[in-house]
């Protein structure tokens, strides 16, 4: 943790259905309040890859809060913003349509301030991203979300 004290790790074995089992993982400081999480598979590797295509509408609130499983393997991409999470740059997760993009969003503004210093024009165009990222995460445009995933334990 940031403020070097003990914290809380819960764990949760969940049994997904039509899917698998997941162990999700849970971190939290009571001290200076940092929180993670974090999935690891139980069983085996998938036997078959696994690709699935979500298409989210203008306003459509439910689709947002659908869940997602990514694999630390899996490559999730959104076409129209010439977006993609390559595979290990990221935890495996439990998540939501709205929590990838909002966290992606996060992610990236990150470091925005010291950017600005040293390269103004950059910081600009990844202001102008979290934008339109921040939109999708608030379904105000259409968007496709892709998971890619080898391993098959993405879902």
């Amino acid at each position: 943790t940031r403020c070097e004290r003990n914290g809380t790790t819960r764990l949760l074995m969940l049994d997904i259905p039509h899917f698998r089992e997941i162990i999700l993982m849970a971190f939290e400081c009571p001290h200076c309040y940092e929180r993670n999480s974090e999935v690891q598979f139980a069983g085996l590797i998938g036997d078959k890859g696994r690709k699935y295509c979500l298409k989210v509408e203008e306003g459509d609130l439910r689709a947002m809060n659908r869940q997602v499983v990514k694999s630390d393997y899996a490559t999730l991409r959104v076409p129209e913003l010439d977006f993609e999470i390559q595979p290990g740059t990221q935890k495996a997760q439990l998540t939501t349509v709205e929590g990838i993009m909002s966290s992606a969003s996060k992610n990236l503004k990150a470091g925005q301030e010291e950017r600005r210093k040293e390269y103004p024009e950059v910081a600009d165009k990844i202001d102008a991203f979290c934008e339109r990222l921040d939109d999708c995460a608030q379904a105000k445009v259409s968007f496709t979300v892709e998971v890619d995933d080898p391993s098959g334990n993405s879902y």
